[in-house]
């Protein structure tokens, strides 16, 4: 089963989807031809109780077959961005390629106008994975005000970057309204679909 999640990592990769969430019906299918069944067919009143904890499951889709039908971190006592596992997983590819870009600085010239180079650079990379949709928006700080005097004399770069990465729907509310002619006679009918 280890082996399903992570070829579907692979496969976002590939498919040139490196920011996309592996759950669902779309990238979450569990392909493995060999696959018999699960030890245990989790319901939705599971999906209710385990989620919230960081359990991730595997779930039936009636006419897809296995999906992985969770985006939860283990880690849930703190409610933040953190909890869903493909915002961890986005960060993890923003630091490696922002390692990248401040590498090639290092040993250059601490003057505004390298400085303004790296922070056009970053931002240019930053802009891309709000394209992608992977980040909702972002700011870079790389000039005199988090790289004062103490901080160049040290021989130290200080880049400070804010990201706010796309969040991914978990579940659905659909309010369905059924009106009689004119608008009178109004009946409600409200599902939580997860």
């Amino acid at each position: 089963m280890a082996v399903d999640f992570s070829n579907l990592y692979v496969l976002k990769h590939l498919r040139g989807e490196p920011d996309a969430i592996v759950a669902g019906t779309r990238r979450g299918v569990i392909s493995d031809p060999l696959m018999v069944g699960m030890e245990y067919d989790f319901l939705k009143e599971d999906a209710d109780n385990l989620e919230p904890i960081g359990i991730n499951l595997v779930r039936m889709v009636k006419g897809v077959g296995y999906c992985i039908y969770s985006n939860q971190m283990a880690y849930q006592r703190t409610r933040s961005a953190f909890n869903n596992l493909h915002v961890r997983d986005v960060l993890i590819t923003i630091e490696r390629d922002v390692t990248e870009i401040l590498r090639y600085y290092l040993f250059e010239k601490n003057n505004d106008a390298v400085r303004l180079e790296i922070y056009n650079r970053l931002k240019s990379y930053l802009d891309t994975k709000r394209v992608t949709g992977a980040i909702v928006d972002h700011k870079v700080v790389m000039n005199n005000s988090n790289n004062p005097p103490p901080v160049i004399d040290a021989s130290m770069g200080i880049a400070d970057i804010y990201i706010d990465i796309t969040k991914g729907f978990h579940k659905f509310l659909a309010n369905i309204v059924v009106t009689g002619t004119g608008g009178v006679g109004v009946t409600e009918f409200s599902n939580v679909i997860s």
